[in-house]
């Protein structure tokens, strides 16, 4: 949308990002989570992320709070 005040890349809603450290490799990760759950952890806080991994780069992919 050229000549606008508005990125198409924004969502319409905000987001809350969880920066979660895995303990088996020691990865940081960021996870979306809802407003209610980003505010009920706190710092060295333990959760279930589940998520998918690609192939070739180990990229990770839909990672979600359980």
């Amino acid at each position: 949308m050229r000549g606008t005040g508005r990125d198409p890349r924004a969502l319409s809603h905000e987001q809350w990002i969880v920066k979660v450290r895995m303990l088996g490799n020691g990865r940081r990760i960021q996870v979306p989570a809802d407003q209610s759950k980003w505010e009920k952890l706190r710092e060295n806080d333990r959760v279930k992320v589940s998520y998918r991994r690609g192939k070739y780069t180990g990229t990770v992919w839909a990672a979600e709070i359980e």
